[in-house]
């Protein structure tokens, strides 16, 4: 429901109980059901470029099982955090649902050509580029931050070809990658608190190392 004063919905619509909407609750969290208009998606412009970049986004969403299933037993000990890596993994694979759906419909690619690459992506695994537990949630802040900038980068090309739809998704999308980053910012204060100067030089390291997982 997106009116701030209404009742809290699930995204099929049904109000929640109240106990579950307290506002007075730190967790508390409004869930938001957006309409789209997908169909408009087949009249939409995409430049070849932007596609091409789409589907190298939709590959790296498509490997974060990788990381989130070694992460199940890597965070084992850190109850937040392994919770999160969950509810990562799948939120993540709904931002490669939703590119699929932007490369389908603009006819840069059929189902079956994206079922092909996603199966044909399976044949090669993402490394975790650094090795101890609090670098790897630095790396997932500074991820997921620059991930929401290039999304909303792209949204702007769209924007500027009148692609309207197709820069909604990605807006949403760059929305949620913000709101990772966010958390995992959150983790690393946690970690901070504990050890400053360990966590600093930490800091220091992955961002001294960091890459991306692709370039374009």
């Amino acid at each position: 429901n997106a009116d701030p004063k209404g009742p809290a919905t699930t995204p099929d619509g049904d109000t929640l109980p109240e106990q579950e909407v307290d506002p007075r609750s730190q967790s508390f969290q409004r869930l938001v059901r957006v309409e789209l208009p997908v169909d408009q998606l087949r009249e939409e412009r995409i430049p070849q470029r932007v596609a091409d970049v789409i589907l190298t986004f939709k590959r790296i969403e498509d490997k974060l099982p990788d990381f989130t299933g070694r992460a199940n037993d890597y965070y084992r000990g850190y109850l937040g955090i392994n919770r999160s890596y969950l509810q990562w993994s799948r939120e993540e694979a709904e931002h490669s649902n939703a590119a699929g759906l932007i490369l389908e419909n603009s006819g840069f690619m059929t189902q079956d050509q994206l079922m092909a690459d996603y199966y044909e992506n399976l044949a090669s695994t993402w490394e975790m580029p650094f090795p101890t537990q609090r670098q790897m949630v630095v790396y997932a802040y500074f991820q997921e931050l620059l991930t929401a900038q290039n999304y909303l980068a792209l949204r702007s090309r769209l924007l500027n070809t009148d692609a309207k739809v197709a820069a909604q998704i990605l807006g949403l999308i760059a929305g949620d990658e913000s709101y990772h980053g966010s958390g995992y910012l959150q983790f690393t204060k946690a970690f901070h608190a504990v050890d400053p100067e360990g966590t600093r030089q930490d800091v220091l390291h992955v961002a001294s190392n960091f890459r991306m997982p692709a370039v374009h």
